[in-house]
């Protein structure tokens, strides 16, 4: 079927990308290609709750400030052991958190 183009108002194919005389895009065929894509491609979301994210957060902090602390705990030996603690306690809750969300998205 014959269409008008909107530019130069020549008859162009409505199956034509472009028109052959002017080069303007065919809004047409521009349509079809939307609706179709939008049919075709489905995006998936994954969300991770809250309650995963700040745990995985609060675990994170305590990995990093365990070694601050053992390394300011050469100067203060009262530091030290609680730097051990934190870092031991950060290792294990943020593998524990990171297998959650692993799982959580399955």
């Amino acid at each position: 079927m014959l269409i008008e183009c909107d530019e130069c108002g020549n008859q162009v194919s409505d199956k034509a990308t472009a028109c052959p005389n002017c080069g303007a895009p065919i809004e047409s065929f521009n349509q079809d290609i939307s609706s179709n894509t939008d049919d075709q491609q489905k995006v998936y979301v994954e969300n991770t709750s809250k309650y995963l994210k700040k745990n995985s957060m609060i675990f994170a902090i305590l990995l990093i400030l365990g070694p601050f602390l053992m390394l300011f705990g050469m100067l203060v030996k009262a530091l030290f052991p609680i730097g051990l603690i934190f870092t031991i306690i950060g290792f294990i809750g943020l593998t524990i958190y990171s297998f959650k969300i692993w799982w959580h998205h399955g």
